[in-house]
């Protein structure tokens, strides 16, 4: 009797093999979920273990069973290091993996390691804004009368913006491009007091200058450190000052005198191209990774060509006559703080 039941149960074992052999591949799929969705994870990795990701031509049945077997060894608690080779092969079948375009059930366990994973490339959107101070560099002086003035003196009226919109491209973790555009107003005063015959003057300028940005950077990834090194256009879409002419003649009577000057921008050089430097530094999540996060940077930049159009700087005679003064040929070079938002479009979990 003995050996009839042991022949009885080698034959029904031999035709269980024979029927799960005989199931497709989406059907064992399925029944291994159904085993994982039980709580039965051994049982589901028998239905996983014979068969590969080679033995599928729809990717989806192929990310289904990689995602199984990485919840099980999650829940059996089997080898980190296979764990985190199923998410790699994972994310080589399909770099935009997400749970709902799979329409799966993702732990937070295995969530959680996926976004340990860096994917390359990586496209990363940015919105970066910033204040900046405008330090203008004088090329060359010019005065009506030279000699007369006593003191000329540049300064930053007040702190100017940028708000930029950027398109980051890394094609690998250490190293990448970006391209942007965005909206930036910068202002520089400018004081002088002379002397003019027995009389005494002050003339105090301020002037804003408002542009179109078209950076376009390389950067170089540092873990949370990204220094961006690059060129800048500019175009100048408009620009307004103003002037405060103060007057004392000899008989000490003072009169002051303001004037507003609009559409600069028709009298100015209107293209500016600049080479600048940016460091940034990221601060949240301070741990771990996320599909955002923000980073604070520090930026400078360093204009190649006047802003100063040189034939039109004595245009305007009786305007000069009036307030004693005249353009300097100017070149600018900005400082600045800013805060970047960051948003990784080419890695989403939802």
């Amino acid at each position: 009797m003995i050996y009839v039941r042991n022949y009885i149960y080698c034959f029904a074992v031999l035709l269980s093999i024979s029927a799960y052999g005989q199931l497709d591949n989406k059907t064992v799929l399925e029944n291994a979920q159904r085993e994982y969705e039980k709580g039965n994870y051994e049982r589901s990795l028998k239905y996983l273990n014979p068969i590969t990701d080679f033995e599928f031509n729809d990717k989806t049945l192929a990310i289904k069973r990689l995602w199984l077997l990485t919840e099980n060894y999650i829940e059996l608690h089997i080898s980190e290091e296979r764990i985190i080779n199923n998410l790699d092969s994972i994310l080589l079948i399909d770099p935009l993996f997400s749970k709902g375009k799979y329409n799966l059930e993702m732990s937070s366990r295995m969530e959680s390691r996926l976004f340990t994973i860096d994917v390359y490339p990586q496209l990363v959107l940015n919105v970066n804004a910033s204040g900046n101070l405008m330090m203008p560099i004088v090329e060359t002086e010019s005065y009506i009368c030279a000699e007369c003035i006593e003191s000329d003196k540049y300064s930053n009226s007040e702190i100017g913006s940028n708000l930029n919109i950027n398109l980051a491209f890394f094609y690998n973790k250490k190293s990448g491009v970006e391209i942007g555009i965005g909206y930036a107003t910068s202002n520089y005063s400018r004081n002088i007091k002379g002397i003019s015959s027995n009389d005494s003057y002050s003339v105090q300028y301020n002037e804003r200058l408002q542009f179109i940005d078209f950076p376009v950077r390389y950067i170089i990834a540092l873990d949370k450190w990204k220094i961006r090194v690059g060129a800048n256009y500019k175009y100048l879409i408009q620009s307004n000052a103003k002037i405060y002419h103060s007057y004392t003649n000899k008989f000490e009577e003072q009169k002051t005198q303001q004037y507003s000057m609009d559409n600069l921008q028709k009298i100015r050089n209107r293209n500016f191209v600049y080479l600048g430097f940016e460091i940034d530094r990221e601060i949240y999540p301070a741990k771990g990774k996320s599909l955002w996060y923000l980073s604070v940077n520090f930026n400078a930049q360093f204009g190649l060509n006047s802003f100063i159009n040189r034939e039109n700087r004595y245009s305007d005679i009786d305007f000069i006559s009036d307030t004693y003064y005249t353009d300097d040929l100017l070149r600018m070079a900005m400082i600045g703080f800013g805060l970047r938002f960051n948003y990784n479009a080419n890695y989403k979990i939802h």
